[in-house]
């Protein structure tokens, strides 16, 4: 059993993509979810190479699902205090609709495939 495993499904609020000059492509997805009336909560996930291909059809505004693992990073500031933070990182990021009869979000397919991936000129 996984215990270092997260899903989320909310709406896209910003995407961003790299490529280094190693050939890694760096996806991250900002993705908000309704807690209650008017609160939100944001979560920043990162998704690498092939899993950020995955993310290339997707738009602000459109509901995805992502899956993945919890990573925390320990570093030093610098004011020298030690400090932790916890990212996402994705394994995979799907795009996905809210089924009105269901009440359940359903994967939404896609026919058309990019041309060209945004990271590429």
């Amino acid at each position: 059993m996984n215990s270092n495993k997260f899903e989320l499904t909310g709406r896209l609020n910003f995407i961003e993509y790299k490529a280094l000059e190693s050939g890694t492509v760096i996806a991250r997805l900002l993705i908000s979810k309704k807690v209650k009336d008017d609160v939100y909560e944001s979560y920043s996930v990162s998704l690498f190479n092939d899993n950020a291909e995955k993310c290339s059809g997707m738009e602000k505004g459109s509901y995805v699902y992502v899956t993945g693992k919890m990573q925390i990073n320990k570093y030093t500031d610098k004011n020298g205090a030690n400090r932790e933070e916890i990212r996402l990182i994705g394994f995979d990021a799907k795009k996905v609709k809210y089924d009105e009869a269901t009440k359940t979000f359903i994967e939404e397919t896609s026919t058309t495939k990019a041309e060209k991936m945004p990271w590429e000129k």
